[in-house]
């Protein structure tokens, strides 16, 4: 979803506290770097969250299709409708969050073509990965068995 169309609905909402046992709908707007907290959608915004505060977010099972919001001080527990629309929240909240700290990668060189054949072992390597592998006694050979793909200890010299 593009960061400058806002996400938004109705969400019932709990804020964790002592006095805090009801879930009240609110309405949320999610928007650029922040999620707006609305009494509904005709009124200003009650509280505003920075997707930079968020430290966790996570499925919960305080309810069905239930999410959970931790802040450094505060946790705000939404309550939707389907796992659809959680896992809309959810992606749309993550990728907001991450998309300032995660770059996509830049120059970009395609330099090395490494696979791993169960006869001849691995090809395509650098000469020092190749010796690597070749000297380590704590990598794993890959083949494929009749129960699919299985792992293998390697075997050092001294074990022949």
């Amino acid at each position: 979803m593009d960061a400058h169309i806002p996400q938004c609905g109705t969400v019932r909402v709990k804020q964790a506290g002592f006095f805090n046992w009801l879930w009240r709908p609110k309405y949320l707007v999610l928007k650029g770097e922040t999620l707006m907290i609305h009494k509904n959608e005709d009124t200003p915004v009650a509280s505003l969250i920075k997707l930079s505060d968020i430290t966790n977010i996570e499925r919960t099972v305080r309810k069905p299709h239930c999410l959970l919001l931790e802040l450094k001080d505060r946790r705000f527990y939404l309550s939707l409708e389907s796992d659809d629309e959680l896992y809309g929240w959810q992606d749309a909240i993550n990728s907001r969050r991450f998309s300032e700290t995660i770059s996509q990668p830049f120059n970009f060189q395609h330099r090395v073509h490494a696979h791993f054949d169960p006869d001849t072992g691995y090809a395509g390597l650098p000469d020092a990965w190749r010796r690597e592998l070749e000297t380590s006694d704590n990598d794993c050979r890959t083949s494929r068995g009749p129960g699919g793909l299985e792992a293998h200890p390697r075997r050092s010299k001294r074990d022949t």
